[in-house]
């Protein structure tokens, strides 16, 4: 959960002592036409990014064909719940149905 954000952030890369990481997921088009959901080159200072960066990292060396995406969750409340679970469920769905 990330307090700090109101819509779905799907994190186009994550950066470690100036390494840049980007996922080669089409993000533009993964996110195309959800209300709730932004494109974020930030994720962030400490673990989520850290942990984004070994994952992509690890993707990059040993698994090279294999897709990675960090989403951070903005806090759930009875207002934004059901909004940000259908544009959770819709990124669900897009990332089920790509091309391999």
């Amino acid at each position: 959960m990330a307090e700090s954000r109101s819509q779905l952030n799907v994190e186009a890369q994550a950066v470690v002592n100036d390494v840049v990481l980007a996922t080669r997921l089409n993000l533009k088009q993964l996110t195309f036409g959800l209300n709730h959901t932004v494109i974020s080159y930030d994720a962030g200072r400490f673990v989520c990014n850290s942990l984004y960066h070994a994952m992509l990292n690890y993707l990059k060396s040993c698994a090279p064909y294999q897709n990675g995406l960090f989403v951070h969750v903005p806090l759930l409340t009875a207002h934004n719940r059901e909004s940000i679970a259908v544009d959770f469920r819709q990124l669900l769905e897009r990332l089920l149905t790509l091309d391999h």
